[in-house]
């Protein structure tokens, strides 16, 4: 979900999915605690416009002040948890030793060979370990 960058002490920025109705709020950190992200459930589309307006004037301005108010305590929510992007798994041809991010083929791309397998060796060398028969 994209998010847009707010001027405030507490809330870096938030963002908005119309199809969820999820209000993603990302709270700055401080000394005591990093910064984190949550997800607002069911959360009508004019709660995010009034975060992003600069001027919010029944709030004089102040996010924190309308979030206090109008979002926290209302609308069920969760830590959303950054997901790291993964390598993807190498696969290994018995064949002809050639190794290629796998794709869910078992077909090796350089000889055509079906005796393929992930290849998970933490060998330092970089060669896989040796396969038992």
């Amino acid at each position: 979900m994209n998010r847009t960058t707010v001027t405030s002490s507490n809330i870096a920025s938030v963002g908005y999915d119309p199809a969820t109705q999820t209000l993603e709020v990302e709270f700055k950190g401080n000394k005591k605690s990093k910064p984190r992200i949550y997800h607002y459930l069911n959360v009508p589309e004019w709660v995010f416009q009034d975060l992003i307006e600069p001027n919010l004037p029944l709030y004089n301005g102040s996010k924190g002040t309308y979030f206090s108010e109008v979002v926290k305590g209302q609308y069920k929510y969760m830590e959303a948890k950054e997901v790291k992007k993964m390598e993807p798994e190498q696969r290994f041809c018995n064949e002809c030793g050639e190794r290629w991010n796998d794709t869910g083929e078992f077909e090796c791309p350089f000889c055509g060979s079906e005796d393929t397998e992930i290849d998970d060796s933490e060998g330092s060398d970089g060669e896989p370990e040796p396969i038992a028969a």
